[in-house]
């Protein structure tokens, strides 16, 4: 058994995969197309790129919480052969590659700060800026390219629908990975690496999940709840929010209540900077309400959280 999994090791399609990221990176990194590009979009009012860089991954959640009900319903996991090697391959995919690999592994190793944390803001206020942030690899467009998944299952029986799902998963991730762009928050190699990452990890589990290979739910489900638990426990973020106080009502008077001490006297703008660990769902938005400026947290589970403020 152990002989015939070692013939059937996916090591073409990893090679594949790693030789097509690194041919497409040579003149993003040499040629400094990546730089050229990130000033070329960059666009940090644009709207649709914010409720991409927001909304995006609740679909692909809601898609992980369907396939891990498929997996503790023994009865449909034994029928659905198909389905369930999809659902395994999905969430592993999800949690290894477009997590723990991706976020808490390669981007601590990389340390490469975003584009509008350096060259976006060193290039419009002259001055170097101080590096923050992780933009190697891009987690969002992971939450895209996952999309390509049933490939991975199918391409051996059904090639023609195997490709269509290829197809749609490259264009959702380089679609969520180009507004991640629009932002300023990663660069074209970002996003393709975090394809590479995640096509390499799924293309493992769904050799490793054959079609005779069921794990019991007693050893499927602990592991992804503890590799789901580490992601959230690990992962490391680090954002920047701002707000006009200017576009404010002048007739209250705001008090700031913030975990942090506000610092620059008077300035027409908040800006707020957050470090720790927290979930990939979570949510930090800046809001005055009833004459209170203060830190909303929404949907997301934090540690460890850090805060400077200042006025400018």
């Amino acid at each position: 058994m152990m002989r015939a999994m070692t013939q059937n090791f996916p090591l073409k399609e990893i090679f594949v995969f790693l030789l097509i990221g690194c041919v497409l990176s040579l003149p993003f990194v040499f040629a400094g197309w990546d730089v050229t590009l990130a000033k070329a979009v960059y666009d940090p009012k644009s709207q649709w790129a914010w409720e991409m860089r927001q909304y995006s991954v609740w679909i692909c959640a809601a898609v992980s919480v369907a396939a891990l009900a498929f997996l503790v319903i023994w009865p449909l996991r034994q029928r659905y052969v198909t389905l369930r090697r999809t659902a395994v391959v999905w969430l592993v995919a999800m949690i290894l590659g477009g997590g723990l690999i991706n976020q808490v592994v390669v981007k601590d190793l990389a340390e490469r700060p975003r584009p509008r944390e350096s060259v976006l803001i060193e290039e419009q206020v002259g001055q170097q800026a101080a590096l923050k942030g992780k933009s190697f690899p891009s987690g969002h467009a992971s939450m895209g390219f996952i999309f390509a998944v049933p490939f991975f299952v199918l391409w051996r029986q059904r090639a023609r629908l195997a490709l269509a799902f290829l197809a749609f998963g490259a264009m959702a991730g380089f679609t969520v990975g180009a507004a991640r762009m629009v932002l300023g928050a990663h660069y074209f190699t970002d996003i393709l690496w975090a394809g590479v990452i995640l096509y390499i990890t799924a293309s493992m589990a769904a050799w490793f999940f054959d079609e005779k290979r069921d794990v019991s739910n007693k050893i499927t489900v602990p592991f992804l709840l503890l590799c789901l638990f580490c992601l959230v426990w690990f992962n490391k973020f680090s954002m920047t929010l701002r707000l006009d106080l200017l576009a404010l009502d002048k007739s209250i008077s705001h008090q700031f209540n913030l975990p942090c001490a506000v610092t620059g006297g008077q300035g027409e703008q908040l800006v707020v900077e957050l470090k720790g660990y927290g979930a990939p769902l979570s949510f930090l938005t800046l809001q005055a309400k009833e004459g209170q400026i203060y830190l909303e947290r929404w949907k997301g589970v934090y540690r460890g959280l850090n805060c400077t403020a200042k006025l400018q």
